[in-house]
């Protein structure tokens, strides 16, 4: 069914004039709590789809079960996790996010095991413990005004040998601001993987949104482009 463009301008405006409406990212994170309660209604209204995909991919990368550990790092208000079940994920996920007030709406659905929250920044470790986890998705999460490429390497030291890791990321075309950031992402798992910390297993293209005011103003109901990149630890 086509999105109803001008709910999805509403939708949009609310997320980049509103949530992302600030100069650091724990301004970022601020606003992001004091949204959370309409925020998964904006997502489906501008066709968030990354949640889908990654769900997709966890579950034909990762070799999971019953016992299964996964942790949805940048958890927002848990769509990944209703995504999941949704395919069937029958065992224990955690997540991971800065915003109180995202992770309020998360808590609520039902589906997390652990809830923690940690602002990411480079240099980080999570705040798991010594979990070795199944698998690690995170979904929306890296971006210029968000995570900074360099924080997937901690990822590594939380997973278990052959588990993926996979996260996705943005790209608005014509904007120089994305480009750059996708290319600092690509350039940070090529030198995981030179390192012998990990094996790409793919980059799968897909839809981020179902629509793109940001370059696409005089046809944003041509979807805005996306990637995720799926690695395995060595």
């Amino acid at each position: 069914m086509p999105l109803d463009l001008e709910k999805a301008k509403l939708a949009w405006n609310q997320i980049y004039g509103g949530m992302l409406e600030s100069e650091t990212e724990k301004g970022i994170v601020k606003n992001y709590s004091k949204h959370a309660a309409a925020y998964d209604q904006c997502l489906q209204d501008i066709g968030y789809n990354i949640p889908t995909t990654v769900a997709e991919l966890v579950m034909k990368y990762g070799n999971l079960g019953s016992n299964s550990q996964v942790l949805d790092v940048g958890v927002g208000t848990g769509l990944l996790g209703e995504e999941l079940n949704k395919l069937g994920f029958s065992g224990k996920l955690d997540g991971i996010d800065g915003s109180e007030g995202m992770l309020n709406v998360a808590k609520n659905k039902g589906i997390y095991r652990d809830l923690i929250q940690q602002f990411l920044t480079p240099g980080c470790t999570l705040d798991v413990g010594d979990v070795k986890y199944d698998a690690i998705a995170c979904v929306g999460t890296f971006s210029s005004s968000h995570v900074a490429p360099s924080v997937a390497k901690c990822f590594f030291k939380h997973v278990k040998t052959g588990a993926p890791v996979i996260i996705s990321a943005r790209l608005f075309e014509n904007s120089t601001e994305d480009s750059k950031f996708l290319a600092e992402l690509r350039c940070m798992f090529q030198e995981i993987c030179y390192s012998g910390e990990a094996l790409l297993l793919c980059e799968h293209p897909t839809n981020y949104y179902g629509v793109n005011f940001f370059t696409n103003e005089n046809d944003p109901s041509k979807p805005c482009p996306g990637a995720c990149f799926c690695l395995a630890k060595t």
